[in-house]
Order: C-alpha cells, then sequence, then structure tokens
C-alpha cells in the first residue's frame, strides 16, 4: 500500500487475500478497500467500486457516523448510483447524507451539500 507505484488490481487483489483473514475493522483493510474503490472507479469499474463501498459503508455507519469521511462515503456512493442508472437508490443515499449534514451542521448545511455534489 506504500508503493509508489501500484500494480493494476493491486487493492482488489489484497482484499480478496485480506478477507476473512484479517479482523474487519483493521485499519489496513479499510485503507485497501479505499484504495479498491479508487482504484475500480480509475478503471472505470463502477460496479466493483460500489461492491467495495458497501464493504466498508457499514464499517464507516459503525465507527464514524457523523464524521465528514462517512457523509463523503455515503455521497461517492450516491454518486456511483447515478452514474449507473440507479437513480432510486442514489436518492435515498442522497437523503441519508443531507439528514447526516443536516445533524452535525445545523441547518445552513445547504451550501455544504451543494459543494459535495
Amino acid at each position: 500500500m506504500s508503493a509508489e507505484v501500484m500494480p493494476l488490481d493491486g487493492p482488489q487483489q489484497c482484499i480478496e487475500l485480506m478477507t476473512g483473514v484479517v479482523y474487519p475493522y483493521s485499519s489496513s483493510y479499510i485503507q485497501c478497500l479505499e484504495l479498491a474503490i479508487d482504484d475500480s472507479i480509475l478503471q472505470n469499474n463502477l460496479a466493483a467500486a460500489i461492491d467495495f463501498a458497501l464493504i466498508l459503508l457499514p464499517i464507516c455507519r459503525r465507527f464514524a457516523k457523523e464524521s465528514p469521511a462517512c457523509v463523503g462515503l455515503v455521497l461517492r456512493l450516491s454518486r456511483l448510483y447515478e452514474e449507473l442508472g440507479n437513480m432510486q437508490q442514489s436518492e435515498k443515499l442522497l437523503n441519508e447524507a443531507q439528514a447526516k449534514i443536516i445533524f452535525t451542521r445545523g441547518l445552513n448545511s445547504e451550501k455544504y451539500l451543494n459543494k459535495a455534489r
């Protein structure tokens, strides 16, 4: 994970090796999931990016529920669903993100939400 040049599909292969072996809340596992999402997006494999984001989302909800990182992940996942044409799931996630932003930032959250989009 600290290599200057990462091999193609490196994060995805790492996740396959770590699944079931490493504690799911390990920081290495979480970092590898984040890299796998990024790598999948760069390869235009949005379905795989959604799969990795859905693995990461419950971890994020459990440990950092209203954090900017969790809101960012929800917004990113919403955008991925939108790109794949699943507007219903995208809208559901946008509403969840908006509720989290309002809860943490107060009623002046529209500016933050519009900037995140």
